[in-house]
């Protein structure tokens, strides 16, 4: 039987590859927004007059997938937002009997506030609490490793632009602090695979799902992971945390992205995550080709 997905954040890095996967599944008939949400709509709209215009033209969806994250400089912003947004979703998948939820989450989402877009995730993660048929994914941080050996991944595609430029021109690499925190991650085909297992089967439905590669690993070995497949000889440069907060300051580096990198440890208990972990170790294996 064909399923009808609505996948909501098809712009995104996560969301392109399950769009591309999507559109050659035989099995599925995937549909996108014609364009994102306007945020006045958000803020001002009822839940009735939103799904009237924006979910109105879509009658027969089985499934959800949504992947959207609207990010703002302010805390508060970013809350809001979030939360009506997904508040509208779930409105428009109730009265359409919706069979199937999928909202891609945060493997750090968290109950702090001071953690902003782990908690916005974590509040985001609760209006799920009376929907009886959802699925929250965790993924760690996503990336990519084509067949021409480049990485790509983080939140936009572009968080690893700057190491690519420094490893293709044999240049130091500069690591945050001494490099030994925790790092965590998956291979973005592993999770988009995952996310089309989830749509065809009924498994794991009012379950939240922590995604990740399943070694414990820190930013350290990360990058001499990297360098390996890459075949290239590393030297590093770490930098002092105090300089880096300079750099915060002056916005040559994002703040949030960095306490994000640095902090992965205090979100959760990393041996939870071993006991549940699909694991997926592709990084060894890369080296060998």
């Amino acid at each position: 039987m064909i399923k009808n997905i609505l996948l909501v954040g098809h712009k995104s890095f996560l969301g392109k590859k399950i769009k591309e996967l999507g559109q050659k599944n035989n099995y599925l008939n995937m549909f996108f927004l014609e364009s994102y949400f306007n945020e006045d709509d958000i803020y001002s709209l009822s839940k009735k007059n939103f799904y009237e215009k924006y979910f109105s033209k879509y009658p027969k969806i089985d499934v959800i997938i949504s992947c959207l994250h609207i990010h703002k400089d302010k805390f508060k912003d970013e809350l809001l937002l979030n939360t009506k947004v997904y508040e509208n979703m779930l409105f428009f998948a109730k009265i359409q009997n919706i069979n199937k939820f999928i909202y891609l989450s945060s493997i750090n989402a968290s109950e702090n506030e001071s953690l902003s877009y782990a908690h916005v995730k974590y509040r985001v993660e609760c209006l799920f609490n009376n929907f009886n048929n959802f699925i929250i994914v965790r993924p760690s941080t996503i990336i990519s490793i084509d067949s021409q050996k480049n990485l790509s991944g983080g939140r936009d595609g572009n968080s690893f632009s700057l190491f690519e430029k420094i490893f293709n021109y044999n240049l130091p690499i500069p690591i945050i602090g001494d490099g030994k925190y925790l790092f965590t991650y998956c291979f973005i085909e592993d999770i988009t695979n995952f996310i089309f297992l989830l749509v065809k089967e009924d498994i794991l439905l009012n379950k939240k799902v922590n995604f990740f590669s399943g070694e414990l690993m820190n930013f350290n070995t990360f990058i001499d992971y990297i360098g390996k497949i890459k075949n290239k000889n590393l030297f590093k440069i770490h930098l002092p945390l105090f300089f880096i907060n300079l750099l915060c300051k002056f916005k040559i580096f994002n703040k949030k992205n960095i306490d994000n990198l640095l902090n992965q440890e205090i979100y959760y208990n990393y041996n939870n995550l071993i006991k549940e972990k699909i694991k997926i170790n592709q990084l060894s294996s890369l080296i060998k080709r």
